[in-house]
């Protein structure tokens, strides 16, 4: 007798708005010194084989990110989840527009990003260790 294969549940967590920014110095010190966040991490990523600026900026339980580019456009959102395999795997199924594949990255996080009906673009990771 066979069984199927059961998938995990994808369990949502948190979601963190990111923003593209050209000067990212000028906009971690508005978000820590005018509003109060304070700057968790801050290095830099290659994106599109350029190294760019990346800041993870956090008060209390909110989180927001910041990712020094040319072209100023936002993901809008980026969504923390558990079982991420389950979900790129349901994306794929509904054929839903997948802009960068999922990838595990030395920072902690395994990721991918969707584009909605409406243009946005929405990261949706997991924390790895």
């Amino acid at each position: 007798m066979k069984f199927a294969k059961r998938k995990k549940p994808v369990t949502f967590l948190q979601i963190r708005p990111e923003f593209r920014v050209r000067d990212i110095e000028s906009v971690i010190a508005f978000y820590t010194k005018s509003i109060g966040f304070e700057l968790a991490l801050r290095q830099e990523v290659e994106i599109k084989g350029r190294l760019r600026g990346f800041a993870l900026l956090r008060r209390d339980t909110a989180e927001l990110s910041l990712v020094e580019s040319d072209e100023t456009f936002s993901h809008g959102a980026f969504l923390y989840v558990r079982n991420i395999e389950t979900l790129y795997e349901r994306c794929q199924e509904q054929k839903v527009e997948i802009v960068r594949g999922l990838e595990s990255h030395a920072y902690g996080l395994k990721d991918f990003v969707v584009r909605d009906p409406a243009g946005n673009q929405i990261g949706i990771g997991e924390r790895i260790a």
